[in-house]
């Protein structure tokens, strides 16, 4: 017997939250009360945690994850992002699957499932959407299910062939599996890693990622879905005007979904200061540190993205990690990673 107790529980499938101890037998919970009703039910050889000062709850779930593995193991592999996610309450991963080489066949999939199932958590993988990740040819997504993938993603590049995309969403839809989509155009894009025409940019002196990048993908994702029926999931959304995109398309399609990570709804460009650094004399003396994926957008996006966790209607019903593990020495802004290590971090937040 296992009598945690002090905590905070959390239970989502009851619907219970608040302080109530827990009483496990051989790994299972046989009985929830409140705080202090099962001291006297336990015999004098039950272990005892206490949990005080912590939540107590279903392992965390994270849909989007990057463990660098397989080609960077200098910035992240399997087994250290395992233990990243492990201390911070997660016990399911997925990971993207823009690796080197990039997960589009199922030799690397297998593979990379193989280290996965040897390690302490649930780990599973995403597979690409279309080979190299160039957009151009899809790749074989029936073997990549039977294989083991559970989404396919060619996350950190957009899918721009529209008739590719659709005939993506028709073959996920077949299969009964998702897609995810990483929605940025570059076309709109002269210098990533912040949102850009707000104050943020103009303190680091660098043009950022247009607001309409992501609006205008998301709006051609979207719609697509709603015709097709498929699921999607759009990645780290950041706009209100996104999140209202999604809304509308799930009055047509309920499987149509958003994700936004810690930063979307923690920063926003009134945030200050916006790194560990001073106001630098040139955008090159910035280091990595300050950038990320659409990073500092406005004070509206963020409110945005925590309405559409919080409404019934699950518009924006994932908020995942992200966790782009990084080891890359400081980098002038442009040349640098987008780095965080979310799985410890986010669920304080």
């Amino acid at each position: 017997m296992l009598l945690v107790k002090n905590g905070y529980m959390i239970d989502p499938r009851s619907q219970r939250e608040g302080a109530f101890d827990l009483l496990l037998d051989h790994g299972k919970i046989v009985r929830i009360a409140q705080q202090g009703d099962l001291e006297d039910t336990v015999g004098p050889d039950a272990a005892v945690l206490d949990a005080s000062r912590c939540i107590v709850a279903p392992g965390l779930v994270d849909t989007h994850a990057h463990f660098r593995d397989p080609g960077y193991p200098e910035k992240e592999d399997i087994h250290s992002g395992a233990a990243a996610a492990a201390a911070g309450g997660y016990t399911s991963i997925i990971m993207m699957a823009n690796t080197n080489p990039p997960i589009d066949n199922t030799k690397v999939l297998k593979r990379v499932l193989e280290k996965c199932a040897k390690e302490k958590i649930h780990i599973y993988s995403a597979a690409n959407v279309t080979f190299h990740m160039q957009g151009k040819e899809l790749t074989d997504f029936e073997a990549l299910k039977e294989a083991g993938a559970k989404v396919f993603t060619d996350d950190g590049v957009p899918v721009r062939n529209r008739l590719l995309l659709r005939s993506a969403l028709l073959h996920a839809k077949a299969l009964d599996m998702p897609v995810s989509l990483h929605e940025e155009d570059p076309s709109l894009i002269s210098e990533n890693g912040i949102n850009g025409g707000g104050a943020a940019a103009a303190y680091y002196g660098i043009k950022g990622s247009p607001r309409e990048a992501e609006i205008t993908m998301i709006r051609e994702d979207v719609q697509a879905a709603a015709q097709t029926g498929a699921a999607l999931c759009i990645q780290h959304i950041s706009t209100a005007e996104g999140v209202a995109l999604v809304r509308h398309a799930r009055q047509i399609n309920p499987l149509i979904r958003a994700e936004a990570t810690p930063h979307h709804f923690s920063l926003t460009d009134r945030t200050r200061p916006y790194g560990n650094h001073p106001r630098p004399a040139g955008r090159h003396d910035q280091f990595h540190s300050n950038r990320s994926r659409a990073a500092y957008g406005r004070a509206e996006g963020r409110h945005a993205a925590l309405e559409g966790a919080e409404r019934y209607d699950r518009t924006g019903d994932r908020a995942f990690a992200f966790h782009p593990g990084t080891g890359e020495p400081r980098l002038p802004y442009d040349d640098a990673a987008a780095p965080a290590s979310d799985l410890e971090s986010r669920r304080i937040l």
